[in-house]
């Protein structure tokens, strides 16, 4: 069956009425904020006074945080001052890492269906409670505040799939065994966040997003204070590739058995069916991590892991970007206020107006491909949200006007009008709608 383009925007009139769920928190390491304080002992699992580290209701028992053969542990350090903590905070506490063999490693989350997390695990009994089957998009996000952006330095893998770390001074991603330098250089003890008169103390916040996207190719997305730095395009390795064979009995090492390791390379070592050790590959990190959180998102027959919802849970747009902005404050400048007469600086129905159907992509390259190939990601940020983009998709379309309306009928009507819309339609007129603004859209496309 054939739908036309009004129809398919028609049905967004409806559809963006409801609210998807967010997306599920598989594991959360908050470094020492669970209460345990001071120098972790070289077990890696208690710390001075024998109580467990990391764990807490938020990390699975067998997720919890331990030490990687031949490197030393963290410490924890004050982080009173990251700058998504209320005015005035105390006892925040972050992982402390001093570039000499400091670092964390566990089991990975990388393919939420082959995780340890999951039933259907790749470890033989299936550790983990929840049903990740046929899910594959994550994310992973973290404060860090470098002392040193000269070497290069791991900051967080999650397997040879997943990863984020500091190379040529700029923060660089890795998604399925390829690295992808962004051009944010790295810059210790920074002031404000840019565009910003809020003081960074130093810290950046980090968010890789693995999904598919408008392209119909899988991708992963860097995120750095909340904008989109860089991407890279297709599908991760699942398959069990063999990608080390120095194991202890000679056994192959595939790729979703590398570790997570935070503040360092790592890999699997096996020593037996059932006992694996995780083995430094350097790399260290110098400087502070903080607030890890790794989430699944997607669905299957049997669960709703939610989707992503960039605006509420990407912690930078959360806490500072977006903190306390009325949904038809299109411009982020504080004021909801506009007749579309106004500049767009200053007017949110003007904003809205010339900015309709603007699409943001960057340009990526392909996984395992040539590496001077670029291939397009539509990517939505807190840049696209000051222009209009009011559910962070990448694209100001009908779906953002729909918010709006919402949020302000007055501004919506006045936005309509603007686009030659002379009445706000009941539900049964919005394939009218949908046409106009279709035809509008492509008009857009065409002369930009």
């Amino acid at each position: 069956m054939r739908y036309s383009h009004a129809l398919l925007f028609s049905m967004v009139c409806f559809l963006t009425s409801a609210m998807a769920d967010a997306s599920t928190v598989d594991r959360w390491y908050r470094f020492g904020d669970e209460g345990t304080t001071g120098t972790l002992d070289s077990a890696g699992e208690f710390d001075g006074s024998g109580n467990p580290i990391f764990d807490q209701p938020e990390v699975l028992s067998f997720a919890n945080l331990g030490s990687v053969l031949g490197t030393s542990q963290p410490t924890y350090a004050a982080a009173d001052d990251r700058p998504d903590l209320p005015a005035g905070s105390t006892g925040n506490m972050a992982a402390s890492f001093d570039g000499d063999r400091d670092m964390f490693g566990t089991v990975n989350l990388n393919f939420p269906q082959s995780s340890f997390s999951s039933v259907l695990s790749i470890s033989d009994a299936g550790a983990g409670p929840y049903d990740y089957s046929g899910v594959s998009d994550r994310y992973l996000q973290f404060w860090v505040k470098p002392a040193n952006a000269t070497s290069t330095q791991v900051l967080v893998n999650d397997t040879q799939q997943h990863g984020v770390r500091i190379h040529d001074g700029k923060f660089s991603m890795r998604y399925a065994e390829t690295d992808f330098d962004s051009d944010v250089e790295v810059e210790v003890g920074r002031g404000n966040f840019p565009g910003t008169n809020v003081d960074s103390n130093g810290w950046y916040h980090i968010m890789l997003l693995t999904q598919d996207n408008l392209y119909e190719r899988g991708s992963a997305t860097l995120y750095v204070d909340g904008v989109a730095v860089a991407a890279i395009a297709g599908d991760y390795q699942i398959q069990g590739e063999v990608v080390d064979t120095g194991t202890t009995l000679g056994e192959p090492v595939v790729i979703d058995d590398y570790p997570l390791s935070i503040g360092g390379g790592a890999r699997a070592r096996n020593v037996s069916g059932t006992i694996r050790y995780l083995v430094r590959e350097a790399d260290y990190f110098e400087g502070l991590i903080d607030e890890l959180e790794m989430g699944v998102i997607g669905f299957n027959r049997n669960d709703e892991w939610g989707e992503f919802d960039f605006a509420t849970e990407n912690q930078f747009a959360r806490e500072i970007a977006f903190n306390g902005v009325d949904p038809a404050d299109v411009n982020l400048d504080g004021i909801v206020a506009g007749d579309g007469t106004g500049p767009a600086s200053s007017d949110d129905v003007t904003a809205f107006v010339e900015n309709f159907f603007y699409e943001k992509t960057i340009d990526s390259i392909l996984a395992g491909g040539d590496a001077d190939e670029r291939v397009p990601v539509r990517v939505g940020d807190v840049t696209t949200r000051a222009l209009g983009d009011l559910n962070v998709d990448g694209i100001i379309d009908l779906a953002d006007w729909s918010i709006l309306n919402a949020a302000d009928p007055s501004m919506g009507s006045l936005v309509l009008n603007k686009l030659g819309v002379s009445t706000v339609p009941e539900p049964a007129s919005c394939v009218s709608l949908a046409c106009m603004l279709t035809m509008l859209g492509f008009a857009a496309r065409r002369f930009r």
